[in-house]
């Protein structure tokens, strides 16, 4: 069952001009093990956001630079002693953080952006979170699913290795959603 989503109260925005007009639904489509080739695409199949890394490995920080459909930068994914996103100047605008390891909860995740101070917290639906909501305060801003999962095929050829579905709400930042949406597909190809 979908969740019912709505906006925040007071609007939260991790990089401007992204902002849905109505509720919407987008697919992050990851092309390849180590993450470095991922695109978040609409319902309608066009290229809302890329992440095209340098390759596995090559970043000690497991850089994933988010570029928008035009190629501009948005942010950077960043991991090193947990993981944040960094603007394309390198200033640091949000800090995400596990909330519950070892737990049915362990896809709970807080990011504060530090432009507002808000908190979005990711929280499993199911044990294993096979579903997560994202939340800022009591509203459910976002819904990321498991829609395809190829994870455990290791040289999977002409198809792709995992695709989630991402429900937004009207009036959300979809910077914000795909930066939690990030995390999430991280930490499913990780665990694997």
């Amino acid at each position: 069952m979908d969740a019912q989503l709505q906006a925040p109260p007071a609007p939260v925005f991790l990089s401007e001009g992204y902002t849905t007009e109505q509720e919407s639904v987008m697919w992050v489509r990851v092309h390849d093990q180590h993450l470095q080739n991922i695109d978040i695409i609409n319902n309608d199949g066009e290229r809302l956001f890329s992440v095209e890394g340098p390759g596995g490995y090559s970043s000690m920080t497991l850089r994933r630079p988010l570029k928008d459909a035009s190629g501009q930068p948005v942010f950077d994914l960043r991991r090193k002693l947990g993981w944040h996103a960094e603007d394309p100047d390198g200033n640091k605008i949000a800090e995400i953080a596990h909330k519950k390891f070892f737990t049915s909860k362990h896809t709970a995740v807080d990011a504060k952006i530090l432009g507002s101070g808000a908190v979005v917290e990711m929280r499993p639906r199911d044990a294993m979170g096979l579903t997560n909501y994202f939340n800022i305060g009591n509203s459910t801003i976002a819904e990321i699913s498991f829609h395809l999962n190829n994870i455990k095929e290791r040289f999977v050829r002409d198809r792709d290795i995992s695709v989630f579905r991402v429900r937004v709400a009207e009036g959300v930042d979809l910077g914000l959603v795909t930066l939690m949406a990030l995390i999430r597909v991280e930490m499913a190809h990780v665990w694997r």
